[in-house]
Protein backbone atom coordinates (compact mmCIF):
# COMPACT_ATOMS: atom_id res chain seq x y z
CA UNK A 1 0.00 0.00 0.00
CA UNK A 2 1.32 3.45 -0.89
CA UNK A 3 1.51 6.26 1.61
CA UNK A 4 -0.57 9.34 0.99
CA UNK A 5 2.45 11.64 0.93
CA UNK A 6 5.44 11.66 -1.35
CA UNK A 7 8.89 12.99 -0.62
CA UNK A 8 11.21 15.10 -2.71
CA UNK A 9 14.64 14.53 -1.23
CA UNK A 10 17.39 16.96 -2.19
CA UNK A 11 20.56 14.89 -1.91
CA UNK A 12 24.14 16.09 -1.84
CA UNK A 13 26.49 14.27 -4.25
CA UNK A 14 27.63 10.95 -2.87
CA UNK A 15 24.99 10.43 -0.17
CA UNK A 16 23.83 7.19 -1.80
CA UNK A 17 20.80 8.29 -3.85
CA UNK A 18 21.46 5.93 -6.76
CA UNK A 19 22.50 3.05 -4.52
CA UNK A 20 19.31 3.24 -2.45
CA UNK A 21 17.07 3.75 -5.49
CA UNK A 22 18.60 0.69 -7.16
CA UNK A 23 18.22 -1.48 -4.04
CA UNK A 24 15.44 -3.88 -5.03
CA UNK A 25 15.26 -5.31 -1.48
CA UNK A 26 14.47 -1.98 0.17
CA UNK A 27 11.10 -1.89 1.94
CA UNK A 28 10.59 1.74 0.88
CA UNK A 29 11.07 2.45 -2.82
CA UNK A 30 12.95 5.49 -4.13
CA UNK A 31 13.35 7.09 -7.55
CA UNK A 32 16.69 8.71 -8.40
CA UNK A 33 15.85 11.50 -10.83
CA UNK A 34 19.13 12.09 -12.63
CA UNK A 35 19.78 15.78 -13.38
CA UNK A 36 22.57 15.09 -15.88
CA UNK A 37 20.00 13.92 -18.47
CA UNK A 38 18.79 17.42 -19.22
CA UNK A 39 21.21 18.34 -22.00
CA UNK A 40 20.34 19.36 -25.54
CA UNK A 41 21.86 17.80 -28.66
CA UNK A 42 24.86 20.17 -28.40
CA UNK A 43 25.72 19.04 -24.87
CA UNK A 44 24.35 22.16 -23.17
CA UNK A 45 21.63 22.42 -20.56
CA UNK A 46 18.66 24.53 -21.68
CA UNK A 47 18.20 27.75 -19.70
CA UNK A 48 15.19 26.45 -17.76
CA UNK A 49 16.21 22.79 -17.49
CA UNK A 50 15.55 22.89 -13.74
CA UNK A 51 11.86 23.63 -14.38
CA UNK A 52 11.45 20.46 -16.51
CA UNK A 53 13.42 18.48 -13.94
CA UNK A 54 11.51 19.97 -11.02
CA UNK A 55 8.12 19.41 -12.65
CA UNK A 56 8.93 15.72 -13.16
CA UNK A 57 9.99 15.39 -9.52
CA UNK A 58 6.84 17.15 -8.32
CA UNK A 59 4.60 14.98 -10.48
CA UNK A 60 6.25 11.80 -9.19
CA UNK A 61 5.97 12.96 -5.56
CA UNK A 62 2.27 13.84 -6.07
CA UNK A 63 1.84 10.15 -6.84
CA UNK A 64 3.25 9.31 -3.37
CA UNK A 65 6.71 8.42 -4.65
CA UNK A 66 9.98 9.20 -2.87
CA UNK A 67 12.11 11.10 -5.35
CA UNK A 68 15.79 11.92 -5.00
CA UNK A 69 16.82 15.14 -6.76
CA UNK A 70 20.01 17.14 -7.00
CA UNK A 71 20.97 20.05 -4.79
CA UNK A 72 21.59 22.49 -7.64
CA UNK A 73 20.60 25.94 -6.42
CA UNK A 74 18.06 26.46 -9.22
CA UNK A 75 16.48 23.09 -8.45
CA UNK A 76 16.21 23.85 -4.73
CA UNK A 77 14.60 27.22 -5.33
CA UNK A 78 12.21 26.11 -8.08
CA UNK A 79 10.88 22.97 -6.39
CA UNK A 80 10.57 24.66 -3.00
CA UNK A 81 8.68 27.61 -4.46
CA UNK A 82 6.23 25.38 -6.32
CA UNK A 83 5.63 22.97 -3.44
CA UNK A 84 5.26 25.69 -0.79
CA UNK A 85 2.92 27.88 -2.89
CA UNK A 86 0.71 25.39 -4.73
CA UNK A 87 -2.35 23.87 -3.08
CA UNK A 88 -1.97 20.85 -5.37
CA UNK A 89 1.33 20.02 -3.65
CA UNK A 90 0.11 19.71 -0.06
CA UNK A 91 0.82 15.97 -0.12
CA UNK A 92 4.54 16.51 -0.83
CA UNK A 93 7.19 16.61 1.88
CA UNK A 94 10.60 18.17 1.27
CA UNK A 95 13.83 16.92 2.80
CA UNK A 96 17.48 17.92 2.33
CA UNK A 97 20.32 15.50 3.11
CA UNK A 98 23.98 16.50 3.24
CA UNK A 99 27.15 15.60 5.14
CA UNK A 100 28.65 17.58 7.99
CA UNK A 101 31.48 19.92 7.04
CA UNK A 102 34.01 17.90 9.03
CA UNK A 103 33.61 15.00 6.56
CA UNK A 104 35.10 17.00 3.67
CA UNK A 105 38.30 14.98 3.11
CA UNK A 106 36.55 11.62 3.48
CA UNK A 107 33.74 12.78 1.19
CA UNK A 108 36.13 13.90 -1.53
CA UNK A 109 37.99 10.58 -1.28
CA UNK A 110 34.70 8.70 -1.62
CA UNK A 111 33.77 10.66 -4.76
CA UNK A 112 37.27 10.20 -6.21
CA UNK A 113 36.92 6.44 -5.75
CA UNK A 114 33.50 6.49 -7.39
CA UNK A 115 34.81 8.41 -10.40
CA UNK A 116 37.75 6.01 -10.80
CA UNK A 117 35.25 3.16 -11.04
CA UNK A 118 32.56 4.76 -13.21
CA UNK A 119 34.60 7.17 -15.35
CA UNK A 120 31.30 8.98 -15.96
CA UNK A 121 31.38 12.67 -16.82
CA UNK A 122 28.54 13.38 -14.37
CA UNK A 123 30.59 11.86 -11.55
CA UNK A 124 33.63 13.91 -12.53
CA UNK A 125 31.54 17.10 -12.49
CA UNK A 126 30.14 16.23 -9.07
CA UNK A 127 33.65 15.49 -7.77
CA UNK A 128 35.03 18.78 -9.07
CA UNK A 129 32.12 20.71 -7.59
CA UNK A 130 32.65 19.09 -4.19
CA UNK A 131 36.41 19.70 -4.26
CA UNK A 132 35.95 23.38 -5.09
CA UNK A 133 32.83 24.24 -3.06
CA UNK A 134 32.24 21.62 -0.33
CA UNK A 135 31.99 23.92 2.70
CA UNK A 136 30.18 26.67 0.79
CA UNK A 137 27.59 24.22 -0.58
CA UNK A 138 27.01 22.57 2.81
CA UNK A 139 26.54 25.96 4.49
CA UNK A 140 24.17 27.06 1.71
CA UNK A 141 22.08 23.90 2.08
CA UNK A 142 21.91 24.36 5.83
CA UNK A 143 20.87 28.01 5.45
CA UNK A 144 18.35 27.15 2.72
CA UNK A 145 16.75 24.47 4.91
CA UNK A 146 16.44 26.87 7.86
CA UNK A 147 15.18 29.82 5.82
CA UNK A 148 12.59 27.73 3.99
CA UNK A 149 11.66 25.54 6.96
CA UNK A 150 12.62 22.34 5.22
CA UNK A 151 13.51 19.31 7.28
CA UNK A 152 17.18 18.40 6.90
CA UNK A 153 19.29 15.40 7.82
CA UNK A 154 23.02 15.73 8.24
CA UNK A 155 25.28 12.75 7.79
CA UNK A 156 27.77 12.71 10.64
CA UNK A 157 29.97 9.75 9.66
CA UNK A 158 31.12 8.10 6.46
CA UNK A 159 29.99 4.65 7.53
CA UNK A 160 26.18 4.81 7.34
CA UNK A 161 23.21 3.25 5.62
CA UNK A 162 21.11 5.91 3.92
CA UNK A 163 17.93 3.86 4.32
CA UNK A 164 18.39 3.92 8.11
CA UNK A 165 18.21 7.73 8.13
CA UNK A 166 14.59 7.77 6.96
CA UNK A 167 11.77 7.63 9.46
CA UNK A 168 8.71 7.48 7.23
Amino acid sequence: MKREKGYIIFGFPGIGKSTLANNKDSFVKFIDLESSCFYDSNGNKPDKWYEYYGNIAIDLAKQSNNVFVSTHNDVLKYITQIVKNNINCVNINLLIIYPQVNLKNEWIEKLQNRYQITQLQKDKKALNRVIEHFEEDINNLNDFAKTNRIRSLTIDKNDYNLADLFLF
